[in-house]
This record gives C-alpha cells, sequence and structure tokens, in this order.
C-alpha cells in the first residue's frame, strides 16, 4: 500500500469516529510522521503502525495521542472514556479512604519528627541550663565546701553545658535532615501525580 492510499484509508476510517477539527489534527499528524520517515522509511513506518483500521482502534484505546505541538491537549472520547469514568465511581469508596490514610501517615511522619527535634532541643537547652547552674553552684561553694567539691561541680557544670551544646546543634542538624526528608517525599509524590495527569 501506497503512503497516499494509507493516508486516504485512514481518513476514511477516523470520518466514522471524530468530528472536523479532531480528524484535522489526527491527519496532520500522521501525515508529517509519514513525510518525516521519507520515501523509504515510510513503509516501514506503515508497517510499525499497522493496518489503518488496527491504527484507529489504537487511537480509539489509547485515547492520548503522541504530542506534536499542537496546543489542545488530547481529547478523550468512545467507549474507553466512559469505562474509566465507571471504573473512577466504582473505586472512590476505596480511594477517598486510602487517600485520607495517607495524608494521616504524612501528618504523623512530620509531627513524629517535629517533636524528636523538639524534644533533642529541649534535651539540649536543659543541660546547658544545669551546666551553668552547676559552674555557678560550684564557684559560690569554694569557701564553704572546699577546692574539691568546687572542681567536682565545675567540672560536671561544663560536661553538662558541652553535651547540652552537642545536643543543640544535633537537633538544628536534625531538624534539617528532617525537613529534607520531608520536601523530598513531597516533591517526588507531586512528580509522580504529575507524571499520571
Amino acid at each position: 500500500m501506497t503512503k497516499q492510499a494509507y493516508l486516504q484509508e485512514l481518513r476514511l476510517r477516523l470520518s466514522h469516529r471524530y468530528g472536523p477539527k479532531e480528524l484535522e489534527r489526527l491527519m496532520s499528524y500522521y501525515t508529517e510522521y509519514l513525510d518525516e520517515a521519507g520515501p523509504d522509511g515510510a513503509p516501514a513506518v506503515m508497517a510499525e503502525l499497522g493496518t489503518p483500521e488496527e491504527l484507529v482502534r489504537r487511537i480509539a484505546g489509547e485515547e492520548v495521542l503522541p504530542d506534536a505541538g499542537w496546543d489542545e491537549g488530547p481529547r478523550r472520547s468512545g467507549p474507553g472514556a466512559v469505562w474509566k469514568v465507571v471504573l473512577a465511581i466504582c473505586a472512590a469508596p476505596i480511594a477517598i479512604p486510602l487517600m485520607a490514610a495517607l495524608v494521616a501517615l504524612a501528618l504523623a511522619l512530620v509531627t513524629a519528627s517535629l517533636v524528636l527535634v523538639a524534644g533533642v532541643a529541649v534535651a539540649g537547652v536543659a543541660c546547658v541550663g544545669a551546666g551553668v547552674f552547676a559552674v555557678v553552684w560550684g564557684f559560690g561553694a569554694i569557701l564553704a565546701r572546699g577546692i574539691a567539691t568546687t572542681m567536682f561541680f565545675v567540672g560536671g557544670g561544663f560536661l553538662a553545658a558541652g553535651i547540652g551544646l552537642l545536643l543543640t546543634a544535633g537537633a538544628v542538624g536534625l531538624a534539617g535532615l528532617s525537613f529534607q526528608g520531608i520536601a523530598g517525599l513531597l516533591r517526588r509524590a507531586l512528580n509522580r501525580g504529575e507524571a499520571r495527569v
């Protein structure tokens, strides 16, 4: 079959299923597709596309056409679109609670990470406060309790303050990692959602 005969039969079969605007859009795409293959490559492209009847069935079944730079989005029509609507309605009782559970799980993860960061930060601040108190009390007790007691409390106070500073720095680092992880999960979820549309 020649390229012209293929395109004429394709136009005839498409005209029974689609309106004039959609017909011209489809014909423009497939004409350009065959023209780009050239005279030598057109038979291979026609074999790849299948007979005009098979191609029309695939177009109607898949309902999403390859992007050829048109301003309009893909057009959905035919029995495939009706079945998708019916399946969406039937899946709603399952999909809505599932989506609610996923949102609740995401909120629980965010809350857990925030509570963990806040707990580590509070522990760090408490250790710093206890360390400062021990150092001040140790220096205050130098005359009444002696040098050994003062050294014990001052050393313990510095140790507690150092641990508190490490915990506070760890809380800041943990907060950064938590927010990066949450942002990464949201980005992947949004990208996956855009890919489905």
